[in-house]
């Protein structure tokens, strides 16, 4: 890494104290960020838009494609209110991420076996059952998430 350092001039590096100094309020930072609350209405508004995807399917031909287009196009929008309320677009961790991948796979293994029962067997009321899964599972996740952040924000 080049600096503008001449040899009859000090170089620009900074001293072994203040570098300390940088460290702490960069590690204060990333704390803070860490610990910004999810708002309450994020997660509730995420079970909605599973469950309209889910209960979407009930729907006749042209319908579903309708209220799946639109649900995921509410659920851009709910993740851009979120960031935009927010300030940061998170980016979770390791840590972060064994705690929102397993709850997102059961979403969507309970919507592969709601559409397996469906075409292989013509149970359609599956999907309720997967729409009614699918946001209790995400509800739960939103209580653990918001949980986690009061539980760190006071530490």
């Amino acid at each position: 890494m080049e600096t503008d350092a001449h040899p009859d001039r000090p170089s620009p590096r900074p001293t072994p104290e203040e570098a300390r100094v940088a460290l702490r309020a960069a590690e204060q930072a990333r704390s803070r960020i860490d610990t910004i609350p999810v708002p309450g209405w994020y997660f509730p508004a995420l079970a909605l838009v599973i469950a309209v995807l889910a209960l979407g399917q009930l729907l006749p031909g042209p319908a579903t494609v309708a209220v799946i287009l639109v649900a995921l196009a509410g659920l851009g929008g709910l993740v851009r209110v979120y960031v935009n309320k927010v300030g940061v677009r998170a980016r979770p961790g390791r840590a972060e991420g064994r705690l929102v991948w397993p709850p997102t796979i059961g979403v969507f293994l309970t919507y592969a076996a709601a559409a397996v029962l469906d075409l292989a067997y013509g149970q359609t009321y599956w999907w309720v059952a997967a729409a009614a899964i699918g946001a209790a599972i995400m509800l739960a996740l939103g209580a653990l998430i918001r949980r986690r952040a009061r539980t760190s924000a006071r530490a």
